[in-house]
Formats: structure tokens, C-alpha cells, sequence
């Protein structure tokens, strides 16, 4: 093998790493983007389960509310 060929092989080799290296890089980026965005996710269904039951039970609270009112107002 001429030098002339050594040298391009050389060359494609060393390109071929570094694109490796990037890729690698860009690969670490997004598993560690998709852990942040899981984690995002669940902790906003966290704070959205605790508000519905929140809500959930202010509704309870309002619909007893309301049931003794009519209950009263029959009474009088």
C-alpha cells in the first residue's frame, strides 16, 4: 500500500472516531434528557393526583354541605 493510501485511511479512521465520540456524546445528552423529562413527568402527575384529591374531597365536603342545608330547610 502506497502512503498516499496509508494517509487517506489514517484520516478516515481518525474522522470515524471523532464522529463516534460525538455521537456518544449526543447519546449521554438525550438519556440524560429523557431521565429529566421522566422525572418532570412524574413529578407533575404527582402534584396533579394530589390536587384531584384535594378536590375530590372539597367536593365531599361541599355535596354534605349542601345536603344539610336542605335537610335544615325542610326542617324550619
Amino acid at each position: 500500500m502506497d502512503e498516499e493510501s496509508k494517509q487517506l485511511i489514517k484520516a478516515l479512521v481518525e474522522g470515524h472516531r471523532e464522529i463516534k465520540a460525538q455521537l456518544d456524546s449526543i447519546e449521554l445528552k438525550l438519556a440524560h434528557e429523557s431521565g429529566s423529562i421522566r422525572q418532570e413527568m412524574r413529578e407533575g402527575f404527582e402534584r396533579l393526583e394530589r390536587s384531584v384529591d384535594y378536590l375530590a374531597g372539597r367536593s365531599g365536603k361541599h355535596e354534605m354541605e349542601i345536603e344539610l342545608l336542605k335537610a335544615r330547610q325542610f326542617q324550619d
